[in-house]
């Protein structure tokens, strides 16, 4: 969407992101946009402080 890069910018600054950590950034940037929450095993989203996410239940 619009916003799209000026989040991506942002969480990634937030989280000092390098190499896989920009692809996380984008995906929370494209929730963040949306207003979703990210739902992942991925602890890497914690870094993410302004993105709504949490783990899944477990079966």
């Amino acid at each position: 969407g619009p916003r799209h890069l000026t989040l991506l910018r942002r969480l990634c600054n937030e989280a000092d992101a390098l190499g896989d950590l920009i692809a996380d950034a984008t995906i929370a940037a494209v929730a963040a946009e949306h207003g979703c929450e990210v739902v992942t095993l991925d602890r890497d989203f914690a870094r993410f402080e302004s993105v709504r996410h949490r783990r899944p239940i477990a079966p």
